[in-house]
């Protein structure tokens, strides 16, 4: 039983190394860091100089931005959230409720997309101050929300680095206990 134990934890370790062999995200000098978090079952790639500010009052969302810089507007930014929740509603449920928490969304561009972390809805659009690329992937009982946003004249910019970073993102695969594992045999 012990080694049965011993290899499912090097499995995991051997997975979770093989999860952060993604594509990179595109930090400068091509420097990333790869954020994996168990709890939230998510895994993503962000560049080195992006800051991570916790915010312990929600622990369903994670945020990074880019470091402050006197030239540009307010930086780039990304809010990774992962409601544990599937809606019966879908991609439409979340859509809807995306707008309600941003009045006045514009919808430029709605896509069906396949990521390799799941299919879902990729918005472009745009608020008078920030302008958004936003992925809802509903999977493994969860609602992932991958909220990139930029000020208007940043944006491009940071386009093909915010569409990196939602390439490299993944969905763990939850633990399955030994009574799961048990019942397969």
């Amino acid at each position: 039983m012990p080694y049965k134990d011993f290899l499912a934890g090097l499995f995991l370790c051997l997975t979770a190394g093989l999860v952060g062999c993604a594509a990179p995200a595109g930090g400068k000098g091509g420097e990333d860091r790869y954020y994996l978090n168990a709890n939230l079952g998510l895994a993503i790639e962000y560049p080195a100089n992006w800051i991570r500010v916790r915010d312990v009052a929600d622990p369903t969302e994670v945020k990074w931005s880019a470091p402050p810089d006197k030239k540009r507007h307010q930086p780039p930014a990304l809010l990774l959230s992962a409601i544990p929740l599937v809606p019966d509603g879908g991609t439409e449920f979340l859509e809807e409720n995306f707008f309600a928490a941003h009045p006045g969304f514009v919808v430029a561009d709605r896509q069906e997309i396949a990521l390799p972390a799941s299919p879902g809805r990729r918005l472009l659009g745009h608020l008078p101050q920030r302008k958004f690329l936003v992925y809802l992937l509903p999977a493994m009982g969860r609602t992932y929300i991958l909220e990139f946003s930029a000020h208007p004249e940043d944006f491009e910019a940071s386009r093909s680095l915010f569409e990196s970073m939602a390439k490299s993102f993944r969905i763990l695969q939850p633990r399955r206990t030994p009574a799961q594992n048990a019942s397969e045999r």
